[in-house]
């Protein structure tokens, strides 16, 4: 059986609603090790969803946040 191990979204704008997909994907996933969101539109709300889904997530060891900053002087903390 062929299993997903790495996740290359990189430069597809998917923001804070695409982001929600991929937080729900995370929470059950077993396999995947390596995904890519650099340059994503990703804010910092949808951010913290996705460290809180990697809390419990142990498989994913490379996450790739580049260019994600939001307005302002806020940062993605993960």
């Amino acid at each position: 059986m062929q299993t997903l191990t790495t996740l290359i979204l990189s430069w597809h704008e998917i923001g804070a609603h695409g982001a929600q997909y991929l937080v729900d994907a995370l929470l059950c996933n077993t396999t995947l090790n390596t995904l890519d969101l650099y340059n994503n539109q990703i804010g910092a709300l949808a951010a913290q969803h996705l460290g809180d889904a990697l809390r419990n997530n142990t498989t994913l060891t490379i996450l790739d946040l580049g260019y994600n900053l939001t307005r302002g002087k806020q940062k993605l903390f993960v």
